[in-house]
């Protein structure tokens, strides 16, 4: 029997935003490809999906120019939205944050970072 190779159909189809979709953060066009590309896989019944660092509020015109059917991946991850809604939020208490900020100016020296030049040392 001859071996023969499976086509794999893709299902879902994830993408990040900046570097990925869109060449430039603050421009909100796409190149006609992509657009084009991400709407034949739709059209072929593929999910699209954008996941981004960013909040919903600036990845939106992205999943709406391009008309994304599947969820939408924000806030580093914290944040799942779709058509009808947040899917799932999880958020840090604000009791939590005030802590972290307070311990922060408290112990300003704690919260520096050495640059390179001073920690590293020449291999030769």
């Amino acid at each position: 029997m001859a071996n023969e190779t499976k086509k794999r159909k893709i299902k879902w189809i994830v993408s990040d935003v900046d570097g990925t979709l869109a060449d430039t953060p603050k421009d909100h066009s796409l190149h006609p490809r992509v657009c084009e590309a991400v709407q034949k896989a739709m059209a072929n019944g593929v999910i699209f999906s954008i996941a981004s660092g960013r909040p919903y509020a600036a990845v939106r015109p992205y999943v709406e120019l391009l008309g994304a059917n599947g969820p939408t991946i924000c806030s580093n991850g914290s944040e799942i939205v779709a058509e009808n809604g947040v899917i799932q939020s999880v958020r840090l208490p604000k009791s939590f944050v005030r802590q972290c900020v307070d311990y922060a100016l408290a112990h300003p020296k704690r919260a520096e970072q050495k640059s390179c030049q001073d920690t590293t040392q020449s291999a030769v």
